[in-house]
């Protein structure tokens, strides 16, 4: 009988205890997540340095709920000439509305990285703005670069190897016309420039424009490169005997069987 008195007053005071809880709002909260909302984007544009390219950061200031439990780093990506950075907040959605209606100020200054001449699109949030990076003749902006394929075919006898660049990238408007490529080539170092013309009277008609090249480089000794098409730098290998050498001994037993008997 002792006993089951025991289980009967556990019971109760485990029972009295989940009521306090849920009167607290606790076991009655459950998780999500959620963009913080933005009042102010202010972008910063550092001095254009010797490789055509600006640092770009960005101050943001917005606020969230104080039921938040943490804010999550900011994510930025990017495509072409648009730049997205997504905050979001983990924050405690009370079912018995328990949670006081109070903000929590948001203030942070995001570093975008470099960024070439030209006018992007950035969007925090729902907050969207634009900005330039200004550089070369008026009106000569850079083309927004999302993706570079080196191609590079067969080693002649020459030792070297003819190579070219499959190119894809945008434009801010559609009625903005693409300039042909400006190459020029530094040691082991290529660098490829594409401008464009400005829209007509500044009126951009409709936004974004694809750009998409097959770009030839001319011949390459084997080795290892470095690839910079306006602000996207990537790698390209012609393939050679060690070191980047080319090794012609394979050669040797056909030359010489030639006149062996």
């Amino acid at each position: 009988m002792g006993r089951l008195r025991d289980q009967v007053i556990v019971m109760m005071l485990v029972l009295v205890a989940l009521l306090g809880l849920t009167s607290c709002g606790v076991l009655a909260a459950e998780t999500q997540q959620a963009p913080i909302k933005i009042d102010r984007v202010d972008v910063q544009v550092d001095d254009l340095g010797p490789d055509g390219q600006a640092s770009v950061s960005v101050h943001v200031v917005g606020y969230y709920g104080v039921c938040s439990r943490s804010v999550h780093e900011p994510v930025v990506s990017r495509q072409g000439s648009t730049i997205a950075v997504t905050i979001v907040v983990e924050y405690i959605v009370h079912k018995d509305s328990s949670c006081p209606a109070m903000i929590e100020p948001y203030d942070r200054t995001i570093d975008l990285g470099p960024f070439g001449t030209g006018r992007y699109t950035l969007r925090v949030n729902d907050y969207s703005t634009t900005f330039t990076i200004a550089g070369g003749p008026e009106g000569d902006q850079v083309v927004g670069i999302i993706r570079v394929d080196p191609l590079v075919g067969r080693l002649g006898l020459d030792g070297q190897a003819p190579v070219s660049v499959h190119v894809e990238g945008a434009l801010p408007c559609m009625n903005e016309v693409a300039r042909a490529p400006e190459m020029s080539r530094n040691g082991n170092t290529v660098t490829v420039r594409i401008l464009y013309d400005g829209p007509p009277g500044g009126i951009c008609l409709t936004a974004g424009k694809s750009y998409e090249q097959d770009i030839d480089l001319g011949s390459f000794a084997s080795g290892i490169y470095t690839l910079r098409v306006n602000d996207y730098t990537t790698t390209l290998t012609v393939p050679g005997g060690a070191e980047g050498n080319v090794m012609a001994w394979p050669l040797w037993p056909t030359f010489t069987g030639l006149f062996g008997d």
